[in-house]
């Protein structure tokens, strides 16, 4: 039974077998296969032939059959039919019928070849060739000459190019029922090759009148954008391919909210658009290799006070100074400073090239981050070409050397990257660079360009995308530089909005504290909360405050490490009672309140602040806690969010309200939330038991540092009393 380019079997038989090209997966459809099924009989017996209504033909001319018994001829069950070949006494041949394939490439021609019984000798044979444009025969490259007894096997060609194949079996053998061959599943497939001929006129891809097939192209077809042809991926179109050609004068434009996929390589010799907004961006993924630049035309916000925007080259081998002259109209300048600038966390700086720095500043590093700014929002084009590889980035902690934990990162791909684990369980942004990334800070730091700071997106977040050329921040871990990953396996052309415009929506049980000084949002600290989180630190899910110094924040319920928290996760079973430190921080004499918002947690659960100097609790459900500090307010040890069905009477002190902890790199241990203390005594000892020191704590100061110098590195127990309250704790001393 022929099958010749059904719309049925444009399929990939095996999902196992693909063709291999340049180490690219290229996904395939079967244009032709034989597996005789319905045709039991057919073939040739002794001196009969029976080949009415089939496409195939046997030639027994150099063979000696006698009688029903010696045939080349379909055999078997229904359903499991096959060609059978028995007692030749000589050679036959078996004929495909003649395919065109000239509107495919990459064919692949493959049949399944099998001994039955044992009785097959070394002058017994089995052979495959193949015929490319009705020229000469060829061996098949795989198991294409057997002999003997060889068992099953599948001989096999790929690569074949041409306007028409054809499939020759050549088969011998001499014996009985112990010398037989049987041969089935007879198949040519290949990657479909389409050109675009705008039939229609409207330009568009996803127009079907516009291909030479008269469909739109799917992820196993070889498209061809020919000179004088241009087309648009628009509409909200979601485009697939294997490979794409753009010949020299054709041009292919992705809109702002359509995006390309291809499972194969990527070829420009004419150009090749993607174009941008405030808050939709294209999308080209290339999972093959790519040659010839694509224009990547980005949104940039607007220069202003506050406001610019964090971007990273979303194309590679671009000159920042070719950049710099091509956007010359959009671009930002002040004088000779032109609004394009690096961060330097050695020693937290920014510098933007000037025109006397221009000329030498090299290439855009695809995976840094940029500071930029156009005159009044715009975009910005980079000229470049497609990274089809996984990037690093080298990132370092330089908190305890002058300068800071942050660096500048960006996507480094004209796609999306998934960030975290709602966007995919494990090729996300996070769970990759879980190793190089801070724990107190697992998260990504967009900036919001408002003036409010930085929005952290973490695994508390819904899933999560990063847009093509954005930078943000991540907190590096360790002193020494380590590789940030961005890998292919990211990409995704799922996503809208970059950071700039804010949030991105959560549907997780959660909620906010927002600190106001009148109607103006000064700073805010988010709490997230889900099954298998812990009270102390869940990296990916906690995370600190982008600025250690900013107006609102948390610390974490147990094992506090000095880290404000900018979201603060947990368990569901802390709605039951559980008491975290906000660390509020304000100039005396200013006015401030500070609102419960955005909450999705269960209505009966309780949420009051505690202020341990003012001796009262607000109920957050029913009112805003405000205050107008006589003192400057720094630090934790005064105010405490109070969850769950908690007593609100006295002001004893637990140990929730407070920690102790060793900071990184520092010889003291620091203890806080002291400040309504009567007395206090700190005591610590080695892992042995012994005394090493025993000191009066200061009454009224919250906190307070006990150094460690001289100590070795270890194990020790703290205990600390305070008025009628023993704390015991463990502590590791670097």
């Amino acid at each position: 039974m022929k099958k010749i380019l059904s719309s049925t079997l444009r399929i990939i038989l095996f999902t196992a077998i693909v063709l291999l090209t340049n180490n690219v997966l290229a996904q395939s459809e079967v244009i032709y296969n034989e597996n005789f099924a319905g045709q039991s009989g057919k073939g040739v017996s002794g001196t009969t032939s029976n080949l009415g209504g089939v496409d195939w033909s046997i030639d027994v001319s150099n063979a000696s059959l006698s009688g029903n018994y010696d045939y080349i001829k379909v055999g078997g069950s229904s359903g499991s039919e096959m060609m059978y070949v028995k007692d030749l006494d000589g050679y036959a041949y078996w004929y495909s019928p003649t395919v065109d394939i000239s509107n495919h490439s990459e064919v692949r021609v493959y049949l399944k070849a099998k001994t039955v019984g044992n009785g097959n000798y070394g002058n017994d044979y089995f052979k495959t060739h193949y015929s490319i444009n009705n020229g000469g025969w060829a061996t098949v490259e795989s198991d294409g000459n057997l002999t003997g007894n060889f068992g099953e096997k599948w001989p096999e060609h790929d690569n074949l190019n041409g306007n028409t194949l054809r499939i020759r079996v050549k088969v011998k053998n001499n014996n009985d029922e112990y010398d037989k061959f049987t041969f089935d599943n007879i198949t040519m497939e290949g990657v479909y090759e389409e050109t675009f001929t705008n039939g229609s006129g409207d330009d568009q891809w996803a127009t079907a009148s516009n291909w030479s097939s008269g469909s739109v192209p799917t992820s196993s077809v070889n498209v061809t954008i020919s000179s004088g042809q241009t087309i648009e991926v628009g509409n909200s179109t979601t485009a697939a391919a294997n490979t794409i050609t753009v010949d020299s004068g054709g041009s292919l434009t992705i809109a702002k909210n359509s995006d390309l996929t291809l499972s194969g390589n990527f070829t420009n010799n004419g150009t090749v658009t993607l174009n941008s907004d405030a808050d939709e961006f294209a999308s080209i993924i290339v999972q093959g290799s790519s040659s010839g630049n694509i224009v990547y035309n980005r949104y940039v916000n607007t220069v202003g006070s506050a406001e610019w925007d964090l971007i990273g080259a979303p194309t590679d081998g671009l000159s920042i100074s070719s950049f710099v002259t091509t956007n010359s109209t959009p671009l930002a300048t002040s004088g000779a400073i032109y609004a394009v600038g690096v961060y330097d966390n050695s020693d937290d700086s920014w510098t933007n090239y000037t025109s006397s720095t221009i000329g030498a500043a090299g290439n855009f590093d695809i995976g840094r981050g940029y500071q930029m700014a156009t005159s009044s929002g715009a975009t910005m084009a980079f000229t470049g070409t497609v990274a089809t590889t996984d990037q690093t980035q080298s990132i370092i902690n330089n908190a305890g050397n002058g300068g800071r934990r942050w660096n500048l990162v960006a996507n480094p791909y004209p796609s999306y990257l998934n960030a975290n684990t709602s966007a995919h369980t494990s090729n996300n942004f996070l769970s990759v660079n879980s190793g190089v990334i801070d724990s107190n800070f697992s998260a990504i730091y967009g900036y919001d360009a408002d003036g409010s700071g930085y929005t952290i997106y973490n695994n508390t977040n819904a899933a999560t995308y990063i847009a093509p050329g954005q930078a943000f921040f991540v907190a590096a871990a360790s002193s020494s530089a380590a590789n940030l990953s961005f890998t292919e396996a990211m990409q995704t052309t799922t996503g809208g909005d970059d950071f700039i415009a804010g949030r991105l929506a959560n549907t997780s049980s959660e909620l906010y504290l927002k600190l106001y000084e009148g109607e103006n949002l000064v700073g805010d600290t988010k709490f997230y909360f889900d099954n298998n989180l812990s009270l102390g630190l869940d990296p990916g899910y906690d995370a600190g405050a982008y600025n250690q110094s900013s107006a609102l924040a948390s610390r974490l319920a147990e094992d506090d490490q000095g880290v404000n928290m900018g979201i603060n996760a947990m368990g569901i079973d802390s709605f039951e009672q559980t008491t975290i430190p906000i660390v509020v921080n304000r100039q005396a004499g200013t006015s401030f309140r500070i609102s419960l918002e955005d909450l999705t947690i269960p209505e009966s659960v309780e949420v009051y602040l505690e202020d341990t100097e003012a001796q009262n609790f607000t109920n957050l459900r029913t009112e805003d806690f405000t205050l107008n500090p006589q003192s400057d307010l720094s630090g934790m040890g005064r105010f405490y969010l109070r969850l769950g069905n908690t007593s609100l009477g006295g002001s004893d002190i637990k140990e929730s309200y407070i920690s102790i902890y060793n900071p990184m790199d520092k010889d003291y241990i620091t203890i806080e939330g002291l400040a309504n203390i009567q007395k206090a005594n700190v005591r610590l000892y080695n892992i042995i038991g012994q005394e090493i020191l025993s000191k009066t704590l200061q009454t009224g100061l919250s906190t307070q540092n006990i150094s460690t110098a001289g100590l070795t590195t270890g194990v020790y127990v703290i205990k600390l009393e305070v008025d009628s309250t023993l704390i015991s704790k463990k502590i590791i001393i670097n």
